[in-house]
This record gives structure tokens, sequence and C-alpha cells, in this order.
């Protein structure tokens, strides 16, 4: 499989250092039901504009809606807009056992 270019699906100013939660696109999964579980990583273009996306996976089943957390690591505010390409996912080796973290350890 392809890499898949995630985009941002919303327009949004982040502040200097600020971490934001933002509503995400990835075109061959939206509004679908995803068969494989896929990773989304930030690319290095998006880094050097000083946005960071965290790595995170994408589950399979039906995907309405994706957020992610960014952050913008300059000392600049960055206006990002609708549709900017800022990360890409692929598919999940095979080797990788994925599981759910306990509710406990979801939010440290």
């Amino acid at each position: 499989m392809p890499l898949i270019p995630v985009f941002a699906n919303e327009e949004i100013i982040l502040k200097p250092k600020e971490t934001r939660e933002i509503k995400i696109r990835v075109p061959l999964i939206a509004n679908k039901i995803n068969l494989e579980n896929l990773v989304i990583q930030g690319t290095t273009r998006s880094l050097k504009k000083g946005i960071q996306l965290p790595n995170s996976i994408i589950p399979k089943g039906e995907i309405l809606t994706l957020h992610s957390m960014v952050r913008n690591s300059s000392d600049k505010k960055i206006l990002m807009k609708c549709v900017q390409k800022i990360g890409r996912c692929y598919k999940v080796d095979d080797t990788w056992d994925i599981k759910a973290l306990p509710e406990t350890k979801q939010n440290t």
C-alpha cells in the first residue's frame, strides 16, 4: 500500500508552543469502513514549518471523523488551512500487535 496523505480538515491558528486537537482527513478512508490498521505520522516538511503530528493508529472499523493532536513547535503563530497536508499514513506491519490501552493509561 502506498503512503496516504493526511490533511487538516479545519482551518485553525496555532499559537507558539500550543498543542491542540484538530479534525483530520485521510481521503481513502473518509466516511468509510477501514479494513486495515494504519499508522499516521507527520512529514518532514510540516516539521520544518513547526507543525508536529504524533504517530498514531487509525483502527479497523467504521471511520466517521478523525482527530489528532498537533503542536506548534515554533516561536511564531501558524495558520493551518483546511486541506493542508500535515502528515501521511501507511499500513501497519503484520508483525505488530495492536491492543487498546486500559482507560487509566489513555490520558497519560
